[in-house]
């Protein structure tokens, strides 16, 4: 474990320094509870599905698409909420915007599996340390693009 303090001392002040204004926190601070609450419905709806409704049985293949479908109920909730709340955007939402939104969070879901594979495969590190990085890489990435050109003022 003590091998670990000095990277993630490291990544812990590079994270913090990009948040040097009130308004950037509050806004970070609101875009990972949505984050926390996006990852609740995802789990909860999931579990729902797989283990109450036959046809997704997470016995069989079409637990994918009771996956698929609450990623999307998730990622929807997470585009009103960050939209509304976290962002403050006003006026009504426009399907470029909401373009926007879904290719940063499968761009970001693709970076996110690329450091996981970085970490496990060449840098041979733990696969939970290895997601822990990939995730602190995935909420820095989605939160920059969205508020700098998803959710961005006129």
């Amino acid at each position: 474990m003590l091998c670990l303090k000095k990277p993630l001392a490291i990544l812990a002040r590079a994270f913090w320094a990009l948040f040097n204004n009130k308004k950037m926190h509050a806004q970070f601070v609101k875009f990972a509870l949505i984050g926390v609450l996006n990852t609740l419905i995802d789990f909860c709806l999931y579990f729902l599905l797989t283990r109450y409704i036959p046809f997704f049985s997470y016995r069989s293949p079409n637990l994918y698409l009771a996956n698929g479908l609450s990623f999307l109920s998730a990622t929807t909730f997470s585009f009103f909420a960050n939209r509304f709340w976290t962002f403050a955007i006003t006026k009504k939402p426009s399907v470029t915007e909401a373009g926007r939104f879904y290719i940063i969070t499968l761009s970001g879901l693709f970076i996110n599996s690329l450091f996981l594979y970085i970490g496990i495969k060449i840098l041979n590190i733990n696969d939970l340390l290895a997601k822990a990085i990939a995730t602190i890489f995935y909420v820095l990435w989605n939160f920059g693009f969205l508020r700098t050109w998803v959710f961005r003022k006129s």
